[in-house]
């Protein structure tokens, strides 16, 4: 029995350097806009990285009729996760690759928006739950004061003692204490009256 039905005639397809081009442009765009979603939720003292943005895509063409004009329309969904870190405890981690002690002084670096970080990936499968970061670019390091501690030991000691508390800071190069009104002696007996200027 012969066999009757069905079409016959041209199809339209894409070039594959505009339609390689093409996904290209797209992705790109998907992945910028991805980044800015993820960075709108990440916490103030947490950082990201381009680099550490991890995106699926997952593509639906749809075909080209006939009587179309010659255009196509490609469809792509991305799924995107990323590996964020605390600010605080990249910078300990990063200035104590260079300086063994540094983990132990609260230092912060205060560019790290700047500096290339990068997550190897593969250290993620691997199960002793320890990461490979790789960094570059040129770090500015200074020392900060935890001012709950700082305000917790001057509660009622004299001028003369806070100077040696003081010392217990090393990011404490200069200080100047005054009392209000002038006749009082000593700190405050409690944190919320004890005001730190720091210029």
């Amino acid at each position: 029995t012969a066999m009757t039905g069905g079409t016959a005639g041209q199809e339209w397809v894409i070039g594959e350097v505009e339609r390689t081009k093409a996904i290209a442009d797209l992705k790109q765009s998907l992945l910028k806009e991805a980044a800015e979603q993820i960075r709108f939720q990440i916490p103030e003292n947490f950082v990201l990285y381009d680099s550490n943005i991890v995106p699926t895509f997952k593509e639906e063409v749809t075909p080209i009729s006939a009587t179309s004009s010659g255009q196509a329309t490609l469809t792509f969904k991305v799924e995107a996760r990323a590996i964020i870190f605390d600010r605080e405890v990249l910078s300990r981690i990063l200035v104590a690759s260079s300086w063994p002690e540094g983990d132990k002084q609260p230092f912060v670096i205060t560019n790290l928006d700047q500096l290339d970080i990068t997550l190897d990936q593969n250290s993620l499968k691997s199960d002793d739950k320890k990461v490979t970061i790789t960094a570059a670019g040129q770090a500015k390091v200074k020392l900060t004061i935890d001012l709950d501690i700082l305000r917790s030991k001057l509660i009622g000691v004299s001028a003369l003692k806070a100077q040696e508390i003081f010392t217990q800071f090393p990011a404490i190069l200069k200080s100047q204490v005054s009392f209000q009104p002038p006749w009082i002696r000593q700190f405050p007996k409690t944190v919320e009256r004890i005001r730190i200027v720091i210029p």
